[in-house]
């Protein structure tokens, strides 16, 4: 078996693939992607807010139930059957209209009866009085006697006392009919029947309830620095309903002249119109009381302030720099806080911004009606 020889030309192919092999190795190391690390770390964005200044005012808020304006349990003078039942529950009614009818043995002619014995005893007292002239006269002339004068003066006191008798009868004749309907003694509402025909009221009970609500009134109770700031007029503090996410104005009434408890506040009644009756009584109503205005403090959002322990502080932003202002908290009671310190109204304090900000620290300042992350389209929902 003969072992065949290579070529000599085969070895110069051979270093030419080798060759080759190392040219595309160094292409693709060229073509390697850069890295992506950042040499610099970006600065924090902030949203900033100007110091304002604000008035004070004293404020305390109450939750009470509205109630009628006024409220009236209906009952007759004298009892009766009723006979007639005028009005439903949940009616509107205006003063004097008549709400039910009683059964009565004949009012109207006893009333009758009643006039006529008034005339009756009125023409025997005018026949009294002319004879007892004429007796006077003729005594005077001689003719006449002193027992007859005196025996018709005694006739003219009886008829006198008849005719003021008779006015009586007509006078219970007349309550007799007015007993027999039951009127309503202002406008308002029929908020409560307690009776139907055919029953028998008894005196005293209750046929029915009437409630003026409109207005319809609310009292809240007044601490003594409250109290303080009424004036003669009554016109030291405002109050504002809020009911049904609709703002009213009430209208003070009165305030108690005396401690409603030994907590030492005093009610205060208020009076809310209610034209539509929309509002009901029983419904709760948020009162807000506001006393007078107090020197202007400077006032920042409740974001705006940061605690590290028992301390507050505001971060100040000048020319992009941090800088930490403590401050004392005057009032936190509302979105805007009331805080007393090295600063001056239209200084930008941070609003919102990172937690981990310390003075010094350089920021870029985002304006406030930017898009935050949450808020850009496609953003994550979060769920509370």
């Amino acid at each position: 078996m003969t072992r065949r020889r290579r070529s000599a030309k085969s070895y110069p192919r051979r270093g030419l693939v080798a060759a080759l092999v190392l040219v595309l190795a160094l292409a693709a190391g060229c073509t390697k992607p850069e890295s992506t690390t950042l040499s610099e770390k970006p600065l924090p964005h902030v949203r900033v807010v100007e110091v304002t200044a604000a008035e004070p005012r004293p404020r305390s808020r109450h939750l009470a139930p509205l109630l009628p304006h006024r409220r009236a349990r209906l009952s007759p003078r004298s009892g009766g059957q009723v006979t007639a039942l005028l009005v439903d529950e949940e009616q509107r009614v205006l003063a004097g209209a008549p709400l039910l009818r009683f059964a009565d043995d004949d009012p109207r002619g006893n009333l009758i009866a009643a006039k006529a014995g008034i005339e009756r005893v009125q023409e025997a007292l005018r026949d009294a009085e002319l004879e007892l002239a004429t007796a006077k006269v003729l005594a005077a002339k001689g003719i006449g006697t002193t027992r007859e004068i005196e025996r018709l003066a005694t006739q003219r006191a009886g008829l006198e006392a008849q005719l003021r008798e008779a006015k009586g009868n007509m006078l219970r004749a007349r309550d007799r009919i007015g007993a027999a309907v039951l009127e309503a003694p202002f406008a308002g509402v029929i908020t409560q029947v307690s009776t139907e025909e055919g029953e028998y009221v008894a005196p005293g009970s209750v046929a029915m309830v009437l409630a003026q609500l409109d207005p319809i009134a609310v009292e809240v109770p007044l601490t003594q620095r409250e109290i303080a700031a009424v004036d003669g007029a009554q016109a030291g503090l405002d109050f504002v309903a809020h009911v049904r996410g609709i703002q009213i104005e009430p209208e003070l009434e009165w305030i108690r002249s005396e401690s409603a408890g030994s907590d030492a506040t005093f009610t205060a009644r208020l009076r809310l119109p209610n034209p539509e009756l929309l509002l009901r009584a029983g419904e709760l109503v948020e009162i807000e009381v506001f006393g007078a205005s107090g020197e202007a403090q400077l006032a920042v959002p409740a974001t705006a302030v940061r605690w590290l322990g028992e301390a507050a502080y505001v971060l100040r932003v000048t020319g992009g720099i941090i800088e930490r202002v403590d401050v004392e908290v005057l009032d936190d009671s509302e979105d805007v806080v009331l805080v007393a310190g090295a600063l001056a109204v239209g200084d930008a304090v941070v609003r919102t911004g990172p937690v981990a900000l310390r003075p010094g620290d350089a920021v870029v300042v985002v304006a406030s009606d930017a898009p935050s992350i949450l808020e850009s389209p496609g953003a994550p929902v979060a769920v509370r």
